[in-house]
């Protein structure tokens, strides 16, 4: 299992996080950060990914700022749409930590495939740490939530026989999502609330903060939850 840090949000330098992730980043590490947008996106110019991503961009200190407090302080930002393939690949497999940036998991699929970056996201040596949302595409499969029947789609497989409730706040929306995907899906499901994290390595999950594991034998539990 590649080791892989999933978190929904950036704040996982916090007490929660701190003292098993220090263990894990360190400084004098390079971290690349991949943004993965459709070229029609709202970041797909070059003037729109500056403005995004660049020196003084609007998620540049958000994403590396926890990185910074772990000791690390050199970075390099890819955009598959203006970079070469083999620029972001050499710098993929040559860096410490990679962090997957983007707003869909689908997209973050098709922006992967499309530009040949699945297997150096794979097989790299490094950490992958993924975000919110586009965590899902960590896992073996992810609901499509672009089209209506809300099919699987495959991921990058990762984490298999599991899938991922986000931004988890004990809403019964999430609860009634959390039961279909069991009864649907089956297999485990990592709940991750805003201040938690899970950790994957050689086949360990740790969970950091909040996290937790649900399967079909908590069903009756979260029926009453509702």
């Amino acid at each position: 299992m590649k080791r892989t840090l999933i978190a929904n949000k950036t704040n996982f330098d916090r007490p929660w996080a701190a003292e098993f992730l220090g263990q894990i980043f360190r400084p004098g590490m390079h971290v690349c950060v991949l943004t993965t947008e459709h070229d029609e996106g709202w970041a797909s110019s070059s003037g729109d990914w500056e403005h995004q991503y660049g020196e003084s961009g609007d998620f540049r200190y958000d994403i590396e700022r926890p990185l910074r407090n772990y000791g690390i302080r050199s970075f390099s930002w890819l955009d598959p749409q203006r970079d070469e393939e083999e620029q972001i690949r050499r710098t993929i497999r040559d860096c410490d930590v990679t962090v997957l940036f983007g707003t869909d998991p689908s997209v973050c699929m098709d922006v992967l495939e499309d530009h040949g970056l699945t297997d150096v996201i794979l097989d790299s040596p490094g950490i992958l740490v993924t975000l919110s949302e586009v965590s899902a595409a960590v896992c073996g499969e992810f609901e499509n939530e672009a089209l209506y029947d809300r099919s699987l789609r495959r991921g990058l497989g990762i984490m298999n026989g599991a899938h991922l409730c986000m931004h988890y706040d004990e809403s019964e929306e999430q609860l009634r999502r959390m039961i279909r995907q069991l009864e649907i899906h089956g297999g485990s499901l990592l709940v991750l609330s805003e201040q938690s994290g899970v950790y994957l390595e050689d086949g360990h999950i740790e969970l950091l903060g909040d996290a937790f594991i649900a399967d079909d034998s908590d069903l009756e539990e979260l029926y009453s939850l509702l």
